[in-house]
């Protein structure tokens, strides 16, 4: 399997710290020099940036999304059947290697399937697959981050040309299943790889540089609303107020609402 780990080339830290965990678990990556604010012009190579977000796009956020964009060419132009893409300040866990040398474990049919949490809730199928000592479970909403996933060749050619046009943040492009064009995302639970921001929330080892997450790249407040925007989104929260729960409750039928949990050692 392709192993591809994005990193700025003046970030010689995180490179450092991504270079010793691959070393002490015996993964074999390749570097992706990580598109800069500067050259956001320059490699876009015809990308463009629409808005659905409520807000422009910040330039480190469109520098990231063109960096996974040259991780999917990788994979594309690559022979292997699958690639595996970290950004450059995760934490991998003792096992990790078993699940980033080959692919054996995947099973058929699978586009996606995400080796990292957020720490958030999220629906995913309550059958899971055994993967290893860990599991496989069909992920059935959007789970923010993109530090962690691994992309079929077909997935990878598939994001490349529904994207050349990017109008949201790529966590709902890759992982959300209202937006990500149909591909069949699962998820690994426990997660092997987990943000050092998400990991360490007091005391982060790293300054984050740049992000593609969702949470951070979305404008949630948007332009002052109407009057009748206001009274429209009003009656739509009451509707939701009496929908959502017996909804959910359908579907706790079929799926689990839970957090996905990062485990470092495969012992404990």
């Amino acid at each position: 399997m392709l192993n591809l780990y994005i990193n700025l080339d003046t970030a010689g830290e995180r490179r450092d710290w991504m270079e010793h965990q691959f070393s002490a678990l015996g993964i074999k990556a390749e570097r992706i020099s990580a598109v800069t604010i500067g050259e956001v012009s320059s490699k876009a190579g015809g990308t463009t940036f629409g808005n659905r977000m409520g807000r422009p796009w910040l330039g480190a956020e469109k520098a990231c999304a063109l960096s996974h964009r040259e991780c999917w060419k990788r994979i594309v132009d690559g022979n292997d059947e699958f690639g595996t893409i970290f950004e450059d300040d995760v934490h991998l866990a003792s096992d990790a290697a078993e699940f980033v040398t080959d692919s054996a474990w995947i099973p058929s049919g699978v586009d996606v399937v995400k080796l990292e949490t957020y720490l958030q809730k999220v629906w995913i199928a309550k059958r899971p697959v055994p993967a290893r000592g860990r599991a496989l479970h069909r992920l059935n909403s959007n789970h923010r981050g993109s530090a962690g996933y691994i992309l079929s060749r077909e997935a990878a050619a598939t994001l490349l040309e529904k994207t050349t046009n990017i109008e949201m943040p790529l966590d709902h492009l890759i992982f959300d299943p209202v937006y990500n064009f149909g591909l069949k995302v699962w998820q690994l639970s426990d997660a092997i790889c987990i943000q050092d921001d998400c990991l360490n929330t007091q005391e982060t080892r790293f300054k984050s540089l740049i992000s593609c997450n969702a949470d951070r790249a979305v404008n949630r407040r948007g332009k002052p609303a109407s009057m009748g925007k206001k009274i429209l989104r009003e009656l739509t929260r009451i509707y939701l107020q009496a929908y959502r729960p017996m909804k959910n409750l359908a579907r706790s039928i079929k799926e689990r609402h839970t957090v996905i949990y990062y485990r470092q050692n495969e012992h404990t």
